[in-house]
C-alpha cells in the first residue's frame, strides 16, 4: 500500500543557503536590478529569483499586516480607555451652580464623545483598508475612472459631431 507521505510536502526549514539567497535577491532587487540581472549575478534561474522575491513579499506583507492590526487594536484600546474615564469623571464630577443646582461638567462628556468619534473613524479606516485590499482598488479611484471614461466618451461624441 503506497504511503500518503509524498502527497503532502512538509514545509522545509530555511537553511543558510536559502537565507543567503533571499538576502542577496532582496538586496539586488532593492537596488533596482531586474530579475534577469539578479539571476545572472547570483548564478540561479530567472524563475528561482521570481519565486524568492514572491515569497519575501508575501512574508513582509504578512508581517506588516500583523503590525497594522496591532496598531489598530492599540489605538482603539487607548481611546476606549479615554471614553470610559471621561464618562466616569462626568458622572462623579458635579458642578454646583450659584443657585445651588447640581450639574455635570460638560467637558468630560465632550471628551467622551470625541473619543467615541475617533474609535468610529479608526474602525471605518480599517474597513476601508480591508475593502481596498479585497478590491485592490480604492472605491474613490473606481468612481474617478468611471467619470474619466464618461468624459472621454462625451468629448468623443462632441468632437465627432463638430467634424460633421
Amino acid at each position: 500500500m503506497p504511503s500518503n507521505a509524498s502527497a503532502h510536502k512538509p514545509k522545509r526549514a530555511r537553511n543558510e543557503k536559502t537565507i543567503l539567497l533571499e538576502k542577496n535577491c532582496w538586496d539586488l532587487h532593492t537596488r533596482g536590478r531586474n530579475l534577469r540581472t539578479i539571476a545572472a549575478e547570483l548564478g540561479v534561474t530567472y524563475p528561482c529569483v521570481s519565486r524568492v522575491l514572491k515569497r519575501l513579499r508575501e512574508r513582509f506583507r504578512a508581517q506588516l499586516d500583523e503590525e497594522i492590526k496591532v496598531k489598530y487594536l492599540d489605538d482603539i484600546a487607548t481611546h476606549e480607555k479615554m471614553f470610559e474615564s471621561s464618562l466616569i469623571s462626568w458622572e462623579q464630577d458635579l458642578i454646583v451652580g450659584r443657585d445651588g443646582s447640581k450639574t455635570h461638567n460638560p467637558a468630560y462628556l465632550e471628551t467622551a464623545m470625541r473619543a467615541s468619534k475617533i474609535i468610529r473613524e479608526i474602525i471605518r479606516g480599517k474597513e476601508m483598508d480591508d475593502r481596498i485590499e479585497r478590491n485592490d482598488q480604492n472605491p474613490l479611484d473606481k468612481i474617478v475612472a468611471i467619470l474619466d471614461s464618461a468624459r472621454t466618451r462625451t468629448n468623443t461624441v462632441l468632437f465627432e459631431s463638430d467634424r460633421d
